[in-house]
């Protein structure tokens, strides 16, 4: 059984930070053509947009020529539906397995790649706070350096000057240090 579902390749695509599978992807493992499904999905748009906006991608001009198409891009919700619309064949019992597992692992991939996401972020927030802290203890540093120049610096060498010249007085032999 696991054997059948793995013969359906399962292709994903991320759109808005959500898997999709193309309806295309449908046609030859169930075994219907691609325009019975395409009604398919037009008869039952109401029921397949409850479960998410219904995206469409444009679709190249078949061997045929003619305009190109759209293509429905569905949801993990709407490709369960659409294989539910459909007689429950053996086919489409190993195609609903091959979804099951594939969005699984779609859901899984994206959950992974998020955490990773947070990590980095935690760890921007950390160096932001650590820069943060960093730039408050230089603009102190800053402030200190420039109030000991600009008034701490010169009362001390004015003090300095003052204990030379009364230290001269008080020589006897006029000894300058």
């Amino acid at each position: 059984m696991g054997e059948k579902a793995s013969q359906f390749p399962v292709v994903m695509q991320q759109q808005d930070d959500e898997p999709r599978i193309s309806l295309a992807h449908f046609v030859d493992p169930l075994g219907v053509d691609y325009k019975s499904l395409g009604q398919l999905v037009r008869d039952h748009r109401e029921r397949f947009e409850v479960l998410g906006v219904l995206r469409f991608e444009n679709a190249k001009p078949g061997r045929e020529g003619g305009r190109p198409g759209k293509v429905p891009m569905l949801t993990e919700d709407q490709a369960y539906l659409l294989v539910a619309l459909t007689r429950n064949t053996e086919k489409a019992a190993d195609i609903k397995l091959a979804l099951t597992m594939a969005f699984r692992d779609a859901r899984h991939a994206i959950n992974s790649s998020v955490l990773i996401d947070r990590n980095l972020w935690n760890h921007a927030i950390a160096v932001e706070r650590d820069s943060a802290a960093a730039e408050a203890r230089a603009q102190l540093a800053g402030t200190i350096l420039s109030n000991y120049r600009h008034h701490e610096k010169p009362r001390v060498l004015k003090a300095i000057a003052d204990l030379r010249e009364a230290l001269q007085l008080v020589l006897p032999w006029g000894h300058k240090p």
